[in-house]
């Protein structure tokens, strides 16, 4: 049996993951399940997630790739932990998912504190994974959108980082306000993160 090339292997997995969701959430994207003692939401605060007066939120795709660059563009002279790209990724979320965010402990790691040590930024890439022709239709109010990310983390002294690609599956919600990120996956396709 012969491989698939990079590119058809995350469109595959694209579709499945895809079609995975929308037998669990069912055609409209809404989990018709009953409620259970485990399934039922706690009460949280919704935050007004930001909005980017330069996207344009009536495209899904638009919305995935811009939410999929922020999560991963750092400037650490100015970023105080990585969780600042996520919290300016909000712009293109829902409230739930800017509430979730924001409730989240700040944290750092080793690979923060290399890119610190090196004044570290990434310009990240990021391009639409699917093919409109193959893009699974959109609901009324439901979206799927895969972005790849790719960048590089390049230092003020010289140093640059190991080159990442991640693909950024984005489910999106449309409101009175556009459409935003409801919930999103990442998968590093595999590579070591250092």
């Amino acid at each position: 049996m012969r491989a698939l090339p990079r590119t058809a292997a995350v469109a595959t997995a694209v579709v499945v993951v895809v079609a995975a969701m929308a037998l669990v959430l069912g055609p409209g994207g809404v989990d018709d399940r009953p409620p259970t003692a485990a399934t039922e939401p706690s009460p949280t605060p919704l935050v007004s997630p930001p909005t980017d007066p330069g996207a344009d939120y009536g495209d899904p795709t638009q919305v995935c790739l811009r939410f999929a660059g922020a999560l991963y563009r750092h400037d650490t002279g100015i970023d105080a932990s990585a969780r600042a790209a996520q919290q300016r990724a909000m712009a293109y979320a829902t409230g739930r998912l800017a509430s979730a965010v924001d409730a989240q402990p700040d944290r750092s790691d080793a690979q923060w504190s290399t890119w610190q040590s090196h004044r570290a930024v990434t310009d990240p890439t990021a391009a639409n994974v699917i093919d409109a022709d193959e893009q699974p239709a959109d609901g009324p109010v439901d979206a799927y959108r895969a972005a790849r990310v790719t960048f590089t983390p390049v230092g003020a002294d010289g140093w640059y980082g190991p080159a990442e690609t991640w693909v950024v599956f984005c489910v999106l919600h449309r409101d009175e306000g556009g459409w935003r990120v409801a919930h999103y996956d990442l998968d590093d396709l595999g590579q070591a993160v250092q």
